[in-house]
């Protein structure tokens, strides 16, 4: 639907991510519960996410490059915008996590563990004895709990952004076609042309 409505193809890259992002988010982590049966998928999903919008945040710095700078480093730049760019937007879904926990009543910032927020009713009341929540935040673990996801989710993405900017110049190395155009597929005089933006 987005093709047909930009007239654009996307590039094979971009099917794929697109594919591995409703596999690891979509039906492992919320159709078969894997989040909650292997809570490390979500560092996974860190990963993966930043390694995406590294991508991306290259793809929008060689566009704005080939416009207005025909120098030098457009390369490193682009890469260092790329990890800077993924960084950025990782940091506005951390706050996106907190926002909706404190308006929605969500746990997406892990403030509680799984154990704690399954015991909520519907009326907002924990299922668990006063004495049982103090042992969980008496100790180390239990008050930097949400603290520990969140600084583990930072790390991922800073994982993911790095991975992204070793990938894609090995990708190049290989494929240097892809260097100014990653995301689009365009037909131009019946051959197929990879270019960068609409």
């Amino acid at each position: 639907m987005v093709e047909k409505l930009i007239k654009q193809r996307f590039s094979p890259l971009v099917d794929v991510l697109i594919s591995l992002d409703l596999l690891l988010g979509v039906l492992l982590g919320e159709a078969c519960r894997l989040y909650y049966y292997w809570p490390p998928i979500d560092k996974v999903y860190h990963v993966f996410a930043a390694f995406q919008i590294g991508v991306v945040g290259y793809a929008l710095a060689k566009l704005f490059l080939s416009k207005f700078n025909h120098g030098e480093h457009q390369l490193a730049f682009a890469l260092v915008f790329a990890f800077f760019f993924s960084l950025a937007i990782q940091a506005a879904w951390e706050l996106f996590e907190y926002a909706y926990d404190v308006l929605a009543g969500t746990n997406m910032q892990k403030y509680l563990p799984e154990d704690f927020y399954l015991a909520i009713d519907g009326n907002g009341d924990i299922a668990l004895s006063s004495e049982e929540i103090a042992e969980f935040y008496r100790h180390f673990g239990g008050y930097h709990y949400a603290v520990e996801d969140t600084m583990g989710d930072i790390v991922a993405d800073i994982g993911g952004a790095a991975l992204s900017v070793v990938f894609l110049p090995v990708l190049f190395r290989f494929h240097p076609e892809y260097e100014d155009r990653i995301l689009f597929l365009k037909e131009a005089e019946g051959e197929l042309e990879i270019q960068a933006g609409s």
